[in-house]
């Protein structure tokens, strides 16, 4: 676990210096989520709490445009808390829409997908390594200029890509709330 805290904290730190650009933007996701038996191909019922570091990239504004496009860059720290108590991280990339046509208000979908390490012992699931894919749709809220938060729902896929067998998949949803903050 010192090992996984340690890659987190040089993660957030190596990245820190993006923060001062305009177009960059840092946030936090709390939440949880519940893989759900029989939606895909899944088999166990795996609970997490989750917690989620978010560098966004937004692409240069389309003159006159009431949406923009940016690229996410996640590390999550999953906390497997049923069946047992273990933890999945990772890295991901998404790709995010979002209309802004409204100051205080403004939806945005996402997807994207990545690398995920695990110390679960999840029957059906054979590797330590797996990936990754996950869509999502959410709402920003600006109550501030100086301060956004947002909330969210994702479908979350899990699987070893077939590397090894067996390989059920998790297929979850989650339910995040994300806070923006300035490093």
């Amino acid at each position: 676990m010192k090992k996984i805290t340690t890659l987190f904290a040089l993660t957030i730190l190596s990245m820190g210096s993006y923060a001062e650009e305009p177009n960059e933007n840092w946030k936090v996701l709390v939440g949880s989520g519940q893989s759900h038996v029989n939606w895909g191909g899944t088999k166990e019922t795996v609970k997490t709490h989750d917690l989620i570091f978010q560098h966004e990239t937004i692409k240069a504004d389309i003159e006159n445009s009431k949406y923009k496009q940016s690229f996410l860059f996640e590390v999550p720290l999953h906390i497997v808390r049923a069946p047992y108590s273990s933890y999945m991280t990772g890295v991901n990339v998404y790709h995010k829409w979002q209309l802004t046509s409204n100051d205080k208000v403004q939806p945005y979908a996402l997807v994207g997908g990545g690398g995920l390490y695990t110390n679960a012992n999840i029957p059906g699931t054979s590797s330590k390594i797996r990936g990754t894919y996950g869509a999502g749709l959410g709402l920003q809220l600006n109550i501030r200029k100086d301060f956004k938060y947002s909330i969210e729902t994702r479908f979350h896929h899990v699987s070893n890509g077939g590397i090894k067998s067996p390989n059920d998949p998790l297929n979850s949803h989650k339910i995040l709330i994300g806070f923006d903050f300035k490093i």
